[in-house]
């Protein structure tokens, strides 16, 4: 029997403008630019997210829009207030329990998306992610198991993507 491979693809928002209040901060233009870049090369590797969390703050919906502009498809959206304020637990554990998709990513905030990632990842070879994420850092892993058995610890990092540098 073949193993089954599931991704999950861990991002934080692109660069935001500066301003309060806090959630209704929009993406900076360089954001927008960054956003339909990682959303470029996310299309490039997977032809399709199978399900999509994205945090229901003003800048994650634009990354998430700026995402599919660059070639982002996606097949099913969750906006999740709960992710605006969520650790990185919570969201172990919503993924071990609302994951359905073989291709599931989820569009955050730092500094739980870093801290989701390195309870996540098994700490081989260098992740490019020990000082937190940039704007836009995209890291990718698999899992071998299913998601509601996902282990801390246990996922592979194929990749952790971020936008070049680009000028404000």
């Amino acid at each position: 029997m073949l193993e089954h491979m599931n991704t999950l693809i861990v991002m934080r928002h692109a660069k935001a403008a500066d301003g309060s209040p806090d959630h209704r901060r929009p993406l900076a233009d360089r954001g927008r630019r960054q956003a339909s870049y990682i959303g470029g090369q996310l299309a490039s590797r997977f032809p399709v997210i199978d399900q999509l969390f994205v945090s229901d703050a003003v800048r994650t919906q634009q990354t998430l829009e700026q995402l599919v502009a660059g070639g982002l498809k996606a097949d099913a959206v969750n906006i999740d207030p709960r992710l605006y304020s969520a650790g990185g637990d919570d969201l172990v554990e919503i993924i071990r329990t609302e994951a359905t998709g073989q291709t599931v990513m989820i569009v955050g905030h730092e500094p739980t998306m870093s801290a989701l990632a390195f309870e996540l990842w098994d700490r081989q070879g260098s992740a490019g992610f020990e000082s937190g994420f940039p704007t836009a850092g995209t890291a990718v892993f698999t899992c071998a198991r299913p998601w509601l058995e996902m282990p801390t610890g246990g996922l592979a990092l194929k990749d952790f993507l971020t936008a070049p540098r680009l000028p404000s």
